[in-house]
C-alpha cells in the first residue's frame, strides 16, 4: 500500500473476500475496510512513529460487509522514490472469540469458588491439598498459601484419621460416587470444628485422579445433624431404592431432583441430563401442562392423575402423576413434590384385557350362533338323507339334487365345527395326529375367508409319519399365521403350505427344550409378502412385539404360537429377509404309532336298526320330527317331548316302557343336565343320552362328560345318530 494516500499497489489473489483485480489501484477508504477510521489514522500515526506495525489489532470490513478483527503486522519500505507500507493481515476474529469464551468462563468459574459459602478443595490420590478456596479462610482461619502442598489430615483429628483415610480410598476406588464424612478439623485459634465434606472423584486433563470435596461448619449443629444424618440416610434409601419415580419440580415444571428410578422411567443416561429438561421436553401435550401443573398445586383436588411423558429416546410412556405443592414460607408455592409411576405395563394389560374380552366375547357369540346353526343342519341332514334315500330308491333325477343338499350341509357343518373348536379354549389333546389331513382341511378353510386376490398353494407327501401333537392347536396356529401372511401382502401375492418329514441331530434343536428328539413332521407357512430384517426376525415370538400400525396388532399372535409350540414339545423356525418373503415352519415330534386315518375313523357298518322305544327331548320342533322320521324308518318307536318337564311327566306316566331317552342340553324349562338329575333321583330306569349344539369346549358338555352321559353332537348325520342310539342301547348303563 502507498503511503500516505492508502492506494493499494498489489496484495494476495483474495484481500477481504475480494479478488486482486478489484482493489489493485483503489484506496482502503473507496473500498470501505475502515468500520472506524480512528483504527486507520492510529495505525498512521504508528507508522509515522516507528516506521513499522507491530501486530496491530483493529476491525475491518470485509466484501460480504461483515466485520471480523484482524492483527497486522508491516514495516515501511521505499520503492523507487515512493514509500510504500509491506503488510500482513492475520483474521483472529475465530481465535479472539474462543480466548473470550474462555476468559469468560474462567471469570466465572472464579467467582463460583470465590462467592461459595463452603470450602473447595482438591486432594490428589496421595492425599495431598493441591487446591482450597477463599472460603477456608472464613471457616478455619488458614490462608490458603497456608495449606496448599501439605497433607489433608494435617489439621484433622487423630480420632478422625481412619474414617478420613477410608473415605478417601473410597473416594479413589469408587469413581464417580458421592463420599461423605463428618471429621473434625482443627481452627487457626486451636478449636476444633466438626466439618461436613462431600466429595467426589475425577480426573485431571492430563489424567490424574483428583478427590473433589465442598466441606461446611456444621459445629453448632452436629447434635441436631446425627440426628438429621440418619433421616437423611433412611430417606435416601428409600428415595434412591423406590420403584416409584420421585422428583421435585418448579412451579414452572423444571426438575429440581430426581431419583434414579425416575432416570429410568425417562430413559435418560444421567441425572445431570434430567435435569436440563423442563416440562415442556417431556409433555406429549404441552398444552396440557398448565391444566395439569394447576391440578397438582390444589391443594383441595387429591386424585392422581394420567398423562403421556416423552422419554429421552423419543418414546411415549404413560405415567400417573401425585403431588403437592411445597412453599416455603411464601403465599405462592415454590415447587412440586411428585409421584410419578409407569403405567404403561398396566395400559397394556388393559388393552390386551380388553381384546380378550372382545375375544371371549366373540367366542361367545360364534358358539351361540353355531348352536342355532348346528340344530338347522340337523334338520338339512337328516332331512336331505332321507330325501336321497327315498329318491335313489326310486330312480327319481331329483336324486342327484338331493345329495348335492347333503353335501352342502355337511361341508358347512366342518366350517362350523372348525369355528366353534377355534374360538374355545380347550386343553391339549396330544395323540397321534396326520397333519396332512390337517393342512388340507385348513387350506379349504383359508380359500375361503383369505381375499380372492392371495393364492393358496399346498404341497402334502403321500407319505408322512404321524406327528404327537393336538390337531386343534395346529388349525388355530397355521391361522393366525394365515392372517399374518395376508397383512403383509395386501396388495395380493401367494401363500404355500407344505408338510415334509424331517431328521434334525439332536445337536442343532436350540429352538426349545427339544433336544432329545430327532424326527420331526415340518408344517411350513410361506408367504411373498415384504420380508423381515434381522433385528424384527429376532423380536417376533416376544408378547406384544408388533410391526403393525396402532389398532391393528396386539402383538400376541406370534407369542402364542411361539407358547404352543413349546406346550406341544415343538419349535418354530423362521426363514425372512426384506423384500423375499417369509416361511415360518413348525417342527412337531413323531408319534410312535400311526394316526387313525379318515378313511377308517368314516368306515361304519350298515345301518343299525332296532325295535325299542325312544323318547325324543328337543324344544325344535323340525328337529324332533327329523329324528323321529329317522328313527322310526329304522325300526324304533319314538315318542317326543318338547322340554324336560313333559319329559318327567310321561316317565312318571309309565303308559310306555321308554329304552332311551334323548335330550338335548339347552332347553326352556328344564334343561336336560336337570332331566337327568331327576331321573337318576328317582331310579327311572331308561338309558340316557344328551344331543348338543355346542362342542366339548363349553361347561355343559363338560358336566355332561363328568356324569358319563354320551354326547351326540350336533349337526348328526342318519348314520351317527343311528350307531350312536344302538351303542347306548347295547353297552350304557340306565340313567339311575
Amino acid at each position: 500500500t502507498s503511503v500516505p494516500d492508502g492506494v493499494i499497489v498489489d496484495c494476495s489473489d483474495q484481500l477481504m473476500g475480494y479478488d486482486r483485480a478489484e482493489v489493485v489501484g483503489r484506496t482502503t477508504l473507496e473500498l470501505g475496510l475502515w468500520p472506524d477510521l480512528e483504527d486507520r489514522n492510529n495505525l498512521l500515526r504508528e507508522l509515522e512513529a516507528t516506521g513499522r506495525l507491530q501486530e496491530y489489532e483493529c476491525e475491518l470490513r470485509m466484501k460480504s460487509g461483515e466485520i471480523r478483527d484482524f492483527r497486522i503486522s508491516g514495516a515501511l519500505i521505499h520503492v523507487g522514490d515512493k514509500l510504500q507500507l509491506l503488510s500482513v493481515a492475520d483474521d483472529i476474529t475465530e481465535r479472539r472469540r474462543a480466548n473470550l469464551k474462555v476468559k469468560e468462563q474462567d471469570e466465572y468459574h472464579r467467582t463460583l469458588l470465590e462467592q461459595a459459602q463452603d470450602i473447595i478443595s482438591v486432594v490428589d490420590h496421595a492425599g495431598i491439598v493441591r487446591y482450597h478456596s477463599p472460603a477456608i479462610t472464613r471457616v478455619l482461619g488458614y490462608r490458603a498459601q497456608e495449606l496448599t502442598g501439605f497433607h489433608a489430615f494435617r489439621l484433622i483429628h487423630p480420632d478422625d484419621h481412619e474414617l478420613g483415610a477410608e473415605t478417601l480410598a473410597a473416594g479413589f476406588e469408587q469413581p464417580g460416587n458421592l463420599q461423605r464424612m463428618v471429621v473434625r478439623h482443627r481452627h487457626k485459634d486451636g478449636s476444633w470444628k466438626h466439618l461436613e465434606s462431600i466429595g467426589r472423584s475425577s480426573f485431571t486433563a492430563d489424567g490424574r485422579s483428583i478427590l473433589i470435596t465442598s466441606s461446611r461448619d456444621i459445629t453448632n449443629v452436629i447434635q441436631q445433624e446425627e440426628e438429621l444424618r440418619r433421616s437423611e440416610a433412611s430417606y435416601r434409601a428409600l428415595v434412591e431404592n423406590a420403584t416409584y419415580g420421585i422428583c421435585r419440580t418448579t412451579a414452572g415444571g423444571k426438575f429440581l431432583t430426581v431419583n434414579p428410578a425416575l432416570i429410568n422411567i425417562l430413559g435418560f443416561e444421567s441425572e445431570h441430563d434430567l435435569l436440563r429438561t423442563t416440562a415442556a421436553d417431556i409433555f406429549a401435550d404441552p398444552a396440557s401442562i398448565a391444566q395439569i401443573i394447576g391440578r397438582i398445586s390444589d391443594p383441595d383436588d387429591i386424585e392422581p392423575l394420567e398423562t403421556i411423558w416423552t422419554r429421552g429416546d423419543g418414546k411415549s410412556v404413560a405415567v400417573r402423576l401425585s403431588g403437592r405443592a411445597v412453599s416455603f414460607g411464601g403465599a405462592d408455592a415454590e415447587c412440586l413434590e411428585m409421584i410419578v409411576e409407569d403405567v404403561s405395563s398396566q395400559r397394556d394389560l388393559q388393552d390386551q384385557l380388553r381384546q380378550a374380552q372382545k375375544m371371549e366375547a366373540l367366542g361367545q357369540l360364534t358358539g351361540g350362533i353355531a348352536h342355532d346353526f348346528n340344530n338347522v343342519l340337523s334338520v338339512i341332514l337328516a332331512n336331505s338323507q332321507l330325501l336321497v334315500a327315498a329318491l335313489e330308491s326310486g330312480n327319481s333325477p331329483l336324486a342327484a339334487d338331493a345329495r348335492d343338499i347333503e353335501h352342502a350341509a355337511l361341508r358347512a357343518a366342518a366350517v362350523v365345527k372348525k369355528l366353534m373348536s377355534i374360538s374355545r379354549q380347550a386343553e391339549l389333546r396330544m395323540q397321534p395326529t396326520d397333519l396332512c389331513g390337517v393342512v388340507l382341511d385348513i387350506a379349504t378353510m383359508m380359500r375361503s375367508v383369505l381375499p380372492e386376490h392371495i393364492e393358496v398353494d399346498i404341497a402334502v407327501p403321500q407319505q408322512v409319519p404321524a406327528a404327537l401333537t393336538d390337531a386343534r392347536a395346529v388349525e388355530q396356529m397355521l391361522l393366525n399365521l394365515a392372517t399374518n401372511a395376508r397383512d403383509a401382502m395386501p396388495h395380493g401375492g401367494k401363500i404355500k403350505l407344505e408338510v415334509t418329514h424331517e431328521h434334525i441331530e439332536p445337536q442343532a434343536n436350540d429352538e426349545g427344550g427339544t433336544e432329545a428328539r430327532s424326527d420331526f413332521v415340518r408344517v411350513a407357512l410361506s408367504d411373498t409378502g415384504a420380508g423381515m430384517d434381522e433385528t424384527t426376525k429376532a423380536r417376533i415370538f416376544e408378547p406384544f412385539f408388533t410391526t403393525k400400525t396402532d389398532g391393528k396388532g396386539t402383538g400376541l399372535g406370534l407369542a402364542m404360537v411361539y407358547g404352543l409350540m413349546q406346550q406341544l414339545c415343538g419349535f418354530p423356525r423362521v426363514d425372512s429377509s426384506p423384500g423375499q418373503g417369509t416361511t415360518i415352519a413348525l417342527y412337531f415330534p413323531t408319534a410312535e404309532g400311526p394316526a387313525e386315518s379318515p378313511a377308517a375313523a368314516e368306515a361304519q357298518n350298515e345301518a343299525p336298526e332296532g325295535g325299542e322305544t325312544i323318547l325324543l327331548v328337543d324344544d325344535e320342533t323340525a328337529l324332533r320330527r327329523a329324528g323321529r322320521r329317522t328313527l322310526e324308518k329304522f325300526g324304533y318307536r319314538v315318542l317326543e317331548a318338547d322340554n324336560g318337564e313333559e319329559a318327567i311327566a310321561l316317565c312318571r306316566a309309565g303308559d310306555t316302557k321308554i329304552d332311551l331317552i334323548i335330550s338335548d342340553l339347552l332347553m326352556p324349562k328344564m334343561d336336560g343336565l336337570q332331566l337327568h338329575k331327576v331321573l337318576k333321583e328317582e331310579a327311572l330306569p331308561a338309558k340316557f343320552m344328551f344331543t348338543t349344539g355346542y362342542r366339548d369346549g363349553d361347561p355343559f358338555s363338560r358336566t355332561a362328560s363328568e356324569d358319563g352321559v354320551p354326547i351326540l353332537h350336533k349337526p348328526w348325520t342318519i348314520d351317527e345318530l343311528l350307531h350312536q342310539v344302538r351303542h347306548v342301547l347295547d353297552k350304557h348303563e340306565p340313567a339311575g
